[in-house]
C-alpha cells in the first residue's frame, strides 16, 4: 500500500484539475496514489482523465454527490494509503519534494505515532502574489483550523467512517480535526509549507448568508465536539468575529499581521 493517498474533489474545473495533476506528477516522492472524485462534470473532465492521466496508482469516479464533504467521504473510502491529504482541483503542492520531505519526517520523528501531520500554506491572490501563512499550534484548534485543510495529512486508520459529517456544509473539516484532537490523536508540525491555493473560498467570504451559515456551524462544533458552555462559546465567537471585521475592513493590515510575502515555494 502507498504511504499517501491524495484525494482530489472536482466539478467542472478542468483547468484547476490539470494544475493539481501537474503538481502531483512532479513529486519526487513516488509512494502515493491519486484519487479523483468528480461530481459528474460536463466540461470534459472525464475524457481528460481517461486519456491524459497515466499514473501507476490512480483511480477516479464520476457521479453526482450531495456536496463537497460527501465527495470527500467517497475519496476517503477509496483510499489505501497510510495518510490522506485532500488537495482539491486547483490546489498545488508548495514544492516538488513535499511528499519526500514529509516521508523523511515521518521516518525520523521520535516517540509516538503521527496521527495528524500539518504544515504551513501559501495563498495566491488575484494578482498572483503569493502570501506565506504560517500554521498555528494545533493546540489552538479550539479557536479555529490552525492550518489550511490542504496542508494536513490525516492518518487513515484514525479517521472515523465516514470521515466528514455531512450535516456541515462549511465546517466539517474543522469538526473532524477537532474531534481527533479531543480524542487524543497525536499531532505533528512540519517545518515547511505544504500547499499553494487560491484565496477566496467560502471560509473567506463576506456574503451575509455564508457568514451566517459559518456562525451556525461554529456553534455546532463548540456544542457537539468541544461541549463548551454557551458563555465560553460566546466569548470565543466575539474574538473571532472581531478578527474577521478587521480582515474585511482593513485587509491590508490583516495581511501584514497574518502573512509574509513569499519569494519562493517555501516561507522562511
Amino acid at each position: 500500500m502507498p504511504i499517501f493517498s491524495i484525494v482530489t474533489v472536482c466539478r467542472n474545473n478542468l483547468s484547476g484539475l490539470k494544475r493539481t495533476h501537474a503538481s502531483v506528477v512532479q513529486q519526487t516522492g513516488q509512494d502515493y496514489e491519486w484519487i479523483v472524485v468528480d461530481g459528474a462534470s460536463t466540461d470534459g473532465t472525464v475524457e481528460w482523465l481517461d486519456s491524459a492521466v497515466s499514473l501507476p496508482e490512480f483511480a477516479y469516479i464520476s457521479e453526482t454527490d450531495e456536496g463537497l464533504y460527501d465527495a470527500m467521504n467517497k475519496g476517503s473510502e477509496m483510499a489505501q494509503g497510510d495518510y490522506i491529504i485532500y488537495m482539491n482541483s486547483g490546489d498545488e503542492f508548495a514544492s516538488d519534494s513535499i511528499l519526500a520531505d514529509t516521508t523523511w519526517h515521518l521516518d525520523n520523528w521520535a516517540g509516538s505515532s503521527s496521527d495528524v501531520v500539518y504544515g504551513d500554506s501559501i495563498e495566491e491572490d488575484a494578482l498572483h502574489q503569493k502570501l506565506s501563512k504560517r500554521s498555528l499550534s494545533h493546540k489552538r484548534v479550539w479557536y479555529s483550523m490552525f492550518a489550511h485543510h490542504q496542508a494536513i495529512f490525516y492518518r487513515r486508520d484514525k479517521l472515523p467512517a465516514p470521515a466528514y459529517n455531512t450535516e456541515f456544509s462549511v465546517a466539517a473539516d474543522w469538526a473532524l480535526t477537532a474531534k481527533l484532537y479531543v480524542e487524543g490523536a497525536n499531532f505533528r508540525r512540519l517545518p515547511f509549507a505544504v500547499c499553494v491555493f487560491e484565496r477566496g473560498g467560502l471560509s473567506q467570504s463576506y456574503d451575509k448568508g455564508i457568514v451566517a451559515r459559518i456562525r451556525r456551524e461554529r456553534l455546532q462544533v463548540y456544542d457537539q465536539v468541544f461541549q463548551y458552555s454557551r458563555l465560553r462559546t460566546g466569548l470565543i465567537l466575539l474574538i473571532k468575529e472581531a478578527a474577521e471585521q478587521l480582515r474585511e475592513r482593513l485587509p491590508g493590515l490583516y495581511d501584514r499581521l497574518r502573512f509574509r510575502r513569499s519569494k519562493g515555494a517555501r516561507p522562511i
